[in-house]
């Protein structure tokens, strides 16, 4: 059985990061920044800031196993779960720290939960636009989810990790073929330089058009809409599970947007 909750009701700490400059001078702590963290939830291998060390302020704003920041500002929604491995660190104002009750759930189950479809649609349903979008600690804690068992958790857990271990095989499988692949490419038709061929302008095969923004201005256009809406930034990976905003069949009709076909291939512009 599950039980409907609140993000806040697992939540044994929540409070906002610390306000600093951040220097490049590494003799110091690591200073968590939402510029530091991938949409994935994994850290970006460079380009930390440190702040000195204070032990007053490590103490109270160092991060602990199972600590999950999530960003209120700018990149609203974007989480990242700490991970000991990643040395000790401290964390930004932007940043709001849940520290997950372990006796009702697993943190890892939650940071699945964060990058969820449920969450991103709770996120775009709440955000605010001030100076930008922002979100804050007690609306973050409304976030509601059934939460089964600790145990039915765990094993979903499992289930997880055996099949990221299995789409990290099929990717290292994958690369030997792409190599094979662009072999072949080039024996049949030639290099870059080959005039094997005649060329042709993409737009002599296949019908070009633009995407397009409802206007921002009528909440009609986004309010509670269905259809969902491709941004540049929803274009990386090898997969698009999610896409985070959504607009309303009036808002579609009312601008350039439209509906992709199966088989259409979009590029980002930006």
């Amino acid at each position: 059985s599950m039980n409907e909750i609140t993000l806040g009701e697992i939540t044994s700490v929540c409070n906002y990061g610390y306000t600093a400059k951040a220097t490049e001078d590494n003799s110091g702590t690591v200073f968590l920044r939402i510029t530091d963290i991938n949409e994935d939830g994994t850290l970006k291998k460079d380009g930390f800031k440190f702040i000195p060390r204070k032990d007053g302020i490590i103490s109270k704003y160092k991060l602990q196993e199972g600590d999950i920041v999530i960003a209120r500002s700018g990149s609203v929604g974007l989480s990242y779960l700490y991970d000991a491995n990643d040395g000790e660190m401290v964390f930004a104002s932007y940043l709001i720290r849940f520290r997950i009750n372990k006796e009702k759930a697993n943190p890892k189950y939650i940071k699945c939960l964060l990058h969820s479809s449920l969450f991103y649609d709770f996120v775009n349903s709440k955000k605010r636009k001030v100076a930008q979008t922002n979100i804050n600690a007690t609306e973050l804690r409304q976030f509601k989810f059934h939460l089964p068992s600790l145990d039915a958790q765990n094993k979903f857990l499992e289930v997880m990790e055996k099949t990221e271990h299995l789409r990290n095989l099929r990717c290292k499988a994958n690369e030997n073929p792409d190599k094979i692949t662009k072999s072949l490419f080039s024996e049949i038709f030639g290099g870059p330089d080959s005039r094997r061929f005649s060329e042709k302008k993409l737009g002599d095969l296949c019908v070009v058009s633009m995407g397009g923004t409802p206007s921002t201005q009528k909440p009609e256009y986004w309010k509670d809409g269905t259809v969902n809406w491709m941004k540049s930034g929803d274009i990386k990976g090898e997969f698009i599970s999610v896409i985070p905003q959504k607009i309303t069949e009036l808002g579609m009709k009312n601008s350039n947007t439209r509906m992709y076909q199966k088989g259409d291939v979009v590029i980002a512009l930006n």
